[in-house]
């Protein structure tokens, strides 16, 4: 079991970072392997700040930090175990620049960078709209 999924399953509480460009290298590098005694955060040179509602630091320059609590981890695999962590989210913490109308993330500010597995990772460069088309009959939802 890894550190960071032993210290969710202890503290029941955890804080998940969105990787922007920029901080390809950092999220690289800390999913190496650091001995259980060793920070991470301070070893990269990134600066914390107590989260509000868990034990776990969030990263003070994290353009978005959800505080999460632990609901379930799942584990896969027999040989290999992979663990899936699902949890509530609790409190966003998302830089003032990067919202639209008070309730949406600008993805073309934020410049997320996705892990696709193993040693690849995309940035999002083509982002458009769709805008929906279906309008359920009056009697299925009435409220719309």
């Amino acid at each position: 079991m890894k550190d960071t999924t032993r210290n969710i399953k202890e503290t029941k509480g955890y804080v998940i970072h969105t990787v922007v460009n920029g901080w390809e290298e950092q999220m690289n590098e800390s999913s190496g392997n650091f001995l259980p005694e060793e920070d991470e955060f301070e070893a990269l040179g990134l600066e914390t700040v107590p989260a509000d509602l868990v034990k776990a630091p969030r990263l003070r320059d994290a353009p978005v930090a959800i505080e999460c609590l632990l609901e379930e981890i799942v584990i896969y695999g027999d040989e290999w175990k992979t663990h899936l962590i699902i949890g509530k989210a609790l409190r966003w913490h998302v830089r003032e620049d990067l919202m639209l109308e008070d309730k949406y993330i600008d993805p073309v500010k934020l410049q997320p960078v996705g892990r696709l597995g193993g040693t690849n990772y995309c940035r999002t460069r083509n982002i458009f709209q769709m805008e929906r088309t279906y309008k359920p009959p009056d009697e299925i939802h009435p409220n719309s």
